[in-house]
């Protein structure tokens, strides 16, 4: 009877222990996909922006000539450079530093 009360006590406590873990385990993982929904969505609206200074660049560019180019070359720069701004910087969303 004592064997049975101890084996029945060992039971309940590995049980606990098992489904302590599983809760843990499932709050890890709530957390995990909490994070993600924030990053996808700061992703997302890296990506809008990344889209609109292409498209504005584009523009820029849309039927203009040699001379046209060289003479904005300044402006071009600094729009490709913002764009490598942005590009950077949603890498850092990726893969943050430290």
């Amino acid at each position: 009877m004592a064997i049975t009360r101890q084996v029945i006590t060992s039971l309940n406590r590995d049980g606990s222990n098992l489904l302590g873990t599983k809760r843990l385990a499932v709050d890890r993982m709530t957390e995990r996909y909490r994070q993600e929904a924030a990053t996808l969505q700061r992703l997302i609206e890296s990506d809008r922006k990344l889209v609109a200074q292409a498209e504005l660049l584009r523009s820029m560019v849309d039927q203009k000539n040699g001379t046209w180019l060289v003479a904005n070359a300044a402006a071009l720069e600094e729009g490709f450079a913002a764009i490598g701004e942005t590009l950077r910087n949603r890498q850092l969303l990726l893969f943050p530093a430290g």
